[in-house]
């Protein structure tokens, strides 16, 4: 068994490759192609994709795109960006990711994680969660690349997607 695995996140934004903090101000890097192929070369464990683009269409360009990343990918790839719906996930699964990572369609349509661990397996579907630590202490989770606040408290909203099929 490994003792440490190695996942960097490649956050993307209309086909380009962006370096954020706390997905603000992102700053294009590069070609999201090219990084995969420097993570193939240093044999990453897993590579995570998301895509942090302000707009929520799922057109066959977008998708076409998605699948020419994992194409170059010689390491299991998970998606995460605006997967909303049980067929967005489909779409991701057939352009060749292994697992997608819901967040904020996590809050909004917990049933979300369900389904698509039922139909693909718990093991295709995680769920990331931004949080924000109050003055007191209390972890709290936030939507929308981290900027809208809601009342769920971290851990309990962990346990819940854990239940509900989150591998």
């Amino acid at each position: 068994m490994l003792e440490h695995r190695v996942m960097p996140i490649l956050t993307i934004k209309n086909n380009g490759l962006y370096r954020t903090v706390k997905y603000r101000k992102p700053k294009y890097i590069g070609d999201p192609i090219n990084a995969v192929k420097i993570f193939n070369d240093k044999e990453v464990d897993e590579l995570i994709l998301l895509d942090i683009s302000e707009d929520r269409k799922w057109d066959n360009e977008k998708v076409k795109y998605y699948r020419e990343i994992s194409e170059e990918a010689f390491m299991p790839l998970c998606f995460g960006g605006r997967i909303s719906r049980i067929d967005h996930a489909k779409r991701i699964f057939d352009s060749g990711f292994e697992k997608v990572s819901l967040n904020s369609s996590a809050v909004e349509n917990p049933q979300l994680i369900s389904e698509i661990a039922n139909h693909y397996g718990v093991q295709s579907v995680v769920v990331s969660i931004d949080i924000n630590i109050n003055i007191f202490g209390s972890a709290r989770v936030y939507t929308d690349l981290g900027r809208k606040r809601t009342h769920l408290r971290a851990i309990d909203f962990a346990k819940q997607a854990e239940s509900m099929g989150a591998g």
